[in-house]
């Protein structure tokens, strides 16, 4: 039998001001997987982030420049990870035992275009927090996240594109759990606080109305999508301010 020349997985990890978590969370994802050998682990750290490129260097990892938010990290360890399958991760993800079996025997054929929903221990709607993609799909796309988002909103388009494509691979019964402060009893340290920025949300959200107009009428939407549409709707004068 003939190894596959690329690895099977690799873990995208995008980070920044938190060099012990990250490892601790790297080192968890390692020890949980069946196949540790067969898992491409990447950070991607800013360029202005020197505690974490300082403690970070001894593992695999690209610099960040510029610093433009998690999602320009993740489309750079996207660009040269070398998996069929592509995992995006932070530094708040715990992994159940033997979760790179579980997704490659949802996700056999890595040159199809797939997309695995997950459960996160927290959510009850269809946002796909953790993206979980074959190479063929990210090639499709073209990127991980559309560039055009700094961080919010890119997994709501994610989401909505994969469902719009019929590409969604159920998996609800596998969960990573996701210990985020807005769920779990986490600070909001800098790095939350920088990326949950409400700038952020408002740029996020105007972009994916901008890229997927139809979502609207096609797309159930959850509390928080309505809420940043009547945001808009009062700017331009639509509705009335409540």
């Amino acid at each position: 039998m003939t190894t596959p020349s690329l690895s099977t997985i690799s873990l995208l990890h995008a980070t920044r001001g938190r060099p012990e978590q990250a490892i601790a969370c790297r080192e968890q994802f390692l020890v949980a997987a069946s196949h540790p050998e067969r898992v491409e682990h990447l950070f991607a750290i800013d360029h202005d982030d020197a505690e974490s490129l300082a403690a970070l260097e001894k593992f695999s990892h690209l610099t960040v420049q510029p610093a433009a938010g998690s999602v320009a990290a993740w489309n750079h360890a996207a660009e040269q990870c070398t998996g069929e399958i592509l995992v995006q991760l932070s530094d708040d993800w715990e992994a159940p035992d033997g979760w790179d079996v579980a997704i490659v025997e949802r996700l056999p054929d890595a040159h199809s275009e797939a997309v695995l929903a997950i459960h996160d221990a927290c959510r009850s709607d269809e946002i796909l927090t953790m993206a979980i993609l074959t190479r063929g799909r990210y090639l499709a796309q073209g990127h991980l996240f559309h560039p055009g988002y700094v961080s919010m909103m890119s997994d709501y388009e994610f989401t909505h594109r994969a469902y719009r494509d019929g590409i969604v691979v159920e998996a609800r019964d596998l969960t990573f759990k996701h210990l985020h402060p807005s769920i779990d009893a986490a600070d909001w340290d800098a790095t939350y606080q920088r990326q949950n920025a409400g700038e952020h949300y408002r740029a996020g959200f105007d972009h994916f109305l901008a890229r997927n107009p139809e979502a609207l009428q096609s797309w159930p939407l959850n509390k928080r999508l309505r809420f940043w549409l009547r945001r808009k709707l009062e700017r331009l004068g639509l509705v009335q301010r409540k």
